[in-house]
């Protein structure tokens, strides 16, 4: 009987959101006032078909009546139905009924973007950013602290986050693994670019695990961070230009200089590689990659992660915002401090101290 009570108050809190009378529901369900009063009240249970009816008119599945976990102040309404006649109501349903399928389908398959529309909005970005659309990123952690209202944030998280993003009002702020390598580093930068600039979402924490357990937004950010790093025309044209491979075979030097040229990990580049090209001997590439690599005259830095004074760091707006209030008095010398000793600044508290003592010895 509870769970029946249950039922009937979220049946009828939706009915009163959308601004249907008892009446109208009752004729849209095609049964009478007192039947309905009775399932709303929870004295009697809804029958699956009155139900699934409801939902379909209410524009939700089943499971939201019976399983609702959200607030029910937050349900979206799309219109107000007091003046709506029951044949009008019938339609809406229908329709509704019909967004529902399409959704379910949409589950099935999976919804996930085509590779060429990652790749698409890879280049796009490049081109809002103004940066080149065949060569490769110089420095993009310097790309992103430069951008407008973007702050850049290294915490050396442990391995289970590979890095964040937060959007609070116009700014803009992606946290970095400093524990993880740099090429790692270069891909997460890009990785949350896409959940900013083109899923828009205000805060993702970005966990690593196995492909098969990502979410398809996690798994389009990955696609969408290679194609960032590595424009697909921009890849095959520097393979085919620099490296010429036979029978669409790379060697595990071309996978490193392909890499470096890049500036990607490792496991990045073979993960974009494996679906175009055979590559030989790949067992020489999953160990021993830093003194492979030094082997064939690179720098291993790419492998490496941050030093102990690069662990903790923030650039870009943040600083840039510290810097305007203490020079606009907002804010006390000691709050400056705070500021910066919060954003993990010690070297510019350091700096700070330094210029007053010397002012001080001037004096």
């Amino acid at each position: 009987m509870e769970e029946s009570i249950i039922i009937g108050k979220k049946v009828k809190h939706r009915r009163e959101l959308l601004g249907l009378t008892e009446k109208q529901f009752a004729d849209f369900l095609g049964v009478e006032q007192e039947y309905l009063r009775q399932r709303e009240s929870g004295k009697e249970n809804f029958s699956v078909i009155l139900l699934e009816n409801a939902c379909n008119l209410f524009g939700c599945d089943i499971l939201d009546i019976v399983e609702e976990k959200q607030n029910t102040n937050s349900i979206k309404i799309a219109f107000r139905a007091s003046n709506l006649g029951t044949a009008d109501l019938v339609a809406i349903s229908k329709i509704n009924k019909i967004a529902l399928n399409l959704d379910q389908m949409n589950q099935w398959l999976g919804n996930m973007k085509q590779n060429s529309e990652l790749n698409s909005d890879a280049v796009k970005l490049r081109e809002k950013l103004n940066i080149s659309l065949t060569a490769p990123i110089d420095d993009i952690f310097s790309l992103i602290e430069n951008s407008e209202n973007f702050t850049l944030i290294f915490y050396p998280f442990s391995n289970n986050i590979s890095g964040m993003s937060v959007k609070i009002g116009i700014e803009k702020l992606i946290v970095i693994n400093s524990a993880n390598t740099l090429g790692r580093q270069h891909f997460t930068a890009a990785h949350e670019l896409y959940h900013l600039f083109v899923k828009e979402e205000d805060l993702v924490i970005c966990e690593n695990m196995d492909w098969e357990q990502k979410t398809e937004s996690e798994k389009e950010a990955d696609i969408f961070a290679s194609y960032f790093l590595a424009p697909e025309n921009s890849l095959k044209e520097y393979i085919e230009k620099t490296i010429t491979p036979k029978n669409n075979t790379l060697m595990p030097e071309d996978v490193v200089k392909i890499e470096q040229y890049f500036k990607m990990s490792r496991k990045a580049i073979l993960t974009r590689l494996q679906n175009e090209y055979n590559i030989e001997n790949r067992e020489k590439l999953e160990s021993n990659v830093k003194s492979f690599a030094r082997s064939l005259g690179y720098e291993d830095l790419l492998y490496c992660p941050n030093t102990e004074k690069q662990k903790y760091y923030t650039a870009g707006n943040y600083i840039k915002k510290v810097e305007e209030v203490r020079e606009k008095e907002i804010v006390s010398a000691g709050k400056y401090k705070e500021l910066l000793n919060d954003a993990f600044r010690y070297d510019q508290i350091a700096e700070t101290d330094e210029t007053q003592q010397e002012s001080e010895i001037f004096d």
